[in-house]
């Protein structure tokens, strides 16, 4: 975590292109942005019960490993 940041790191693409972070349950503080490194288009993702659940843009920034910055006041891992 930095600066009310955490950098999230995805080693494939989701066949579904949706992923849910389960260890960023709406009770583990509130987050305000999430974004993909490598592009600017906007991600669609909500905070629920059962974790972080994000949509994955429809086109790879690139073949290898996907970055993800999550702002906001997450609690301490």
């Amino acid at each position: 975590v930095n600066s009310g940041n955490l950098y999230a790191w995805l080693m494939e693409w989701p066949t579904d292109n949706k992923i849910i972070i389960r260890s960023l349950p709406a009770k583990s503080g509130k987050i305000v942005s999430v974004k993909m490194l490598g592009i600017k288009d906007k991600l669609k993702w909500k905070q629920t019960d059962d974790g972080l659940e994000i949509t994955m843009p429809d086109k790879r920034p690139n073949k290898f490993a996907y970055g993800l910055k999550i702002h906001g006041n997450i609690g301490s891992f």
